[in-house]
């Protein structure tokens, strides 16, 4: 399976970006991806989401177990630094690099964005599994990752 980024790499836009080495991981990853953002129908929202600046990022590989997935995509990319993902008993955290490794400019607005962190350089999203998941990860996740007033 390819990749076709929206950057400015005239191949990527031709051949894509190998993502990764079986269909089927591309369709783990997918079930993972939906079940993070998919709230369609919820009676309750049980997701967060941060910005991370660069030295909390390595945090994350801390606080949170590493889920078996390769690297993607398989071919380094300085457009799509990939994702990676994480558990714990009662939650999914997905952490997303930005672009190029870097902070977005001053300024620029991101997509969908209602919030936005000066210094961040990935974002952090989580999902619990209850409701008294998401209430424990509030606790004791820094209340300076998120956009909690």
């Amino acid at each position: 399976m390819v990749h076709l980024p929206h950057c400015g790499c005239e191949d990527h836009g031709i051949r894509g970006l190998e993502w990764m080495e079986r269909v089927s991981l591309d369709c783990v990853e997918l079930v993972l991806t939906e079940s993070l953002y998919n709230t369609y129908e919820a009676e309750c929202d049980l997701g967060m989401s941060g910005e991370l600046l660069r030295d909390e990022v390595p945090l994350v590989d801390r606080m949170f177990r590493s889920l078996p997935f390769p690297a993607y995509p398989r071919e380094p990319s300085p457009c799509v630094p990939g994702t990676r993902w994480y558990a714990d008993d009662d939650l999914l955290i997905c952490l997303s690099p930005y672009s190029n490794g870097g902070e977005l400019p001053p300024g620029v607005e991101r997509a969908n964005a209602w919030w936005h962190r000066p210094g961040s350089v990935a974002d952090i999203n989580i999902r619990a599994r209850t409701p008294k998941a998401l209430e424990n990860a509030r606790k004791h996740l820094p209340r300076s990752w998120f956009d909690w007033r």
